[in-house]
């Protein structure tokens, strides 16, 4: 039996590169029996305070990017411009992931 797990892409990392020692993965089967057999009480870790972090740190990120785009453009830099903007693109898909909904679900999720 396989013992990875599918996971988003991480940076340095393969897709499913986790391995889940044998323990683990008995563990796992009966959490996912139960939580398969009692429709009534599914229970699904929100990990609020990991997605509040990524948004703040994407938003942290965007912003810098932001500054030195004004920066270059005041300065009519375009090499360094255009560096600055190769690196926008990853960085606005990872934050348009999170829909405003979304956002604003961590955020009060996360505040109260």
């Amino acid at each position: 039996m396989d013992n990875t797990i599918n996971e988003p892409y991480t940076a340095g990392r393969e897709p499913g590169s986790a391995i889940l020692g044998s323990s683990t993965t008995q563990d796992l089967t009966k959490i996912v029996s139960f939580m398969r057999e009692d429709q009534d009480h599914i229970i699904f870790k929100r990990f609020e305070r990991l997605n509040l972090y990524n948004l703040l740190c994407l938003q942290h990120r965007l912003t810098m990017v932001d500054k030195q785009i004004v920066l270059h453009e005041d300065s009519h830099d375009v090499h360094a411009l255009a560096r600055v903007l190769s690196t926008l693109e990853p960085l606005m898909k990872s934050y348009s992931k999170l829909s405003p909904d979304a956002q604003i679900s961590y955020l009060n999720g996360c505040l109260r």
